[in-house]
């Protein structure tokens, strides 16, 4: 939960609040880079299926699933991660 918050307010700001997912993940990096500066590296993505089985959700949908090695049913999981030049320092 978060203060100030209830929860008849959630599926307002889920279905009909309106808000700009850009803008939303625009400050988000921002406010991970004034978190933790990043002065050199690379970015590096990540992709991973994850195998579901039972009833139908949200992203499930048969795909190529790294995780069993053929194409399986599951959701696709995206990651990245910074790698510093100094691997001693790299933090996701």
């Amino acid at each position: 939960m978060i203060a100030g918050t209830s929860v008849e307010r959630w599926p307002h700001l889920l279905t009909d609040a309106a808000w700009d997912p850009r803008a939303v993940d625009e400050a988000h990096v921002k406010r991970l880079l004034a978190l933790h500066a990043v002065t050199g590296g690379r970015l590096v993505f990540d992709e991973t299926g994850l195998p579901k089985k039972g009833p139908p959700s949200l992203g499930v949908a048969p795909q190529d699933c790294g995780t069993l090695g053929n194409i399986g049913t599951g959701p696709l999981v995206l990651r990245a991660e910074v790698l510093a030049d100094d691997p001693a320092s790299s933090r996701p």
